[in-house]
């Protein structure tokens, strides 16, 4: 399994464990926090209280990339600025955020804990019929350029203003 892979593997994992218990409840903590973070703010609504701000609904999308080639090797600056620049943002041209990581996975075969360098690109956008597309094909165009397995995903309704 790639570096990639398990990064993704890894980040849905993390996701999915930390806000649901085996029998699809939250688990108590997590209940709780939910309950008090999720409570109206000064008895407004979460879609009043974006109203409010101004902000309107979104989907928040991130997507992970995994910088070492299985091969060998990394993926350069260079070659990533170029993906960037030829891929993703032609899809996104609003406007994106790059932030450089470090994935961490644990072997399911040797139970090794490895790491991989990595970028996350965090995209808000509106819903649009084509956005499906549009995340597939970078996600495709990134698996076949650098020889990957997987760039992980991960969709989060919300609301924004800038």
């Amino acid at each position: 399994m790639s570096m990639t892979r398990r990064i993704a593997l890894t980040a849905f994992a993390l996701l999915v464990t930390g806000c649901q218990a085996p029998d699809g409840g939250t688990r108590p903590a997590m209940r709780e926090a939910t309950q008090a973070t999720a409570q109206p703010v000064a008895g407004e609504s979460v879609p009043r209280l974006c109203g409010a701000l101004g902000a309107t609904s979104d989907l928040q999308i991130t997507l992970m990339f995994g910088m070492t080639r299985p091969e060998g090797g990394v993926v350069t600056d260079a070659d990533w600025r170029g993906f960037l620049r030829d891929v993703i943002t032609p899809r996104f041209p609003a406007g994106l955020t790059v932030q450089n990581g470090l994935g961490q996975w644990q072997d399911r075969e040797t139970g090794r804990i490895g790491t991989e360098p990595s970028r996350l690109v965090w995209v808000v956008t509106e819903e649009t019929p084509d956005l499906g597309n549009k995340i597939t094909a970078i996600r495709d165009a990134y698996k076949k350029t650098f020889h990957q397995q997987a760039v992980g995903l991960t969709v989060t309704r919300g609301c924004s203003s800038f």
